[in-house]
């Protein structure tokens, strides 16, 4: 018998959307994205894009947030290329500041935060951490 080797991206694109929608969009491109133009093209679809969560839940259901070497790549690789296509972003209040410089969001619609602390809040609010009105001028 021959030795028989299939990988991951010899398989059609259906199947290939069958097992990545059963992953969370987060690792989906934090692990697949820049690997070659097919899982790019296939993860900037919306169904990967539209919702992002950057925090973890344990087994208990305790929230956790996601690792700095995560949320450094998504900032600097990431975001750029994805952050036209993000309508609802779940942020730990620890990597707010540096998420929302990542990119401009102009179709944002859903912010959850996440252990944020009331005088945070209050900046966040009065546009010190982050003006969506500046940045969503131009569309």
């Amino acid at each position: 018998m021959e030795n028989f080797c299939l990988r991951l991206n010899d398989l059609p694109e259906e199947l290939l959307l069958i097992i990545l929608r059963k992953l969370e969009n987060v690792d989906l491109l934090y692990s697949l994205m820049g690997i070659n133009s097919q899982f790019d093209r296939i993860l900037i679809d919306p169904l990967f894009t539209n919702n992002l969560r950057f925090v973890t839940s344990s087994l208990d259901d305790v929230i956790c947030p996601l690792s700095n070497e995560i949320v450094d790549r998504f900032c600097l690789e990431i975001f750029p290329k994805i952050d036209d296509k993000i309508q609802s972003l779940t942020v730990e209040s620890l990597y707010m500041e540096d998420i929302f410089r990542a990119g401009s969001y102009p179709n944002l619609c859903k912010l959850c935060l996440i252990s944020i602390k009331q005088g945070r809040l209050a900046d966040l609010i009065n546009g010190k951490i982050f003006n969506y009105h500046q940045v969503n001028q131009f569309n």
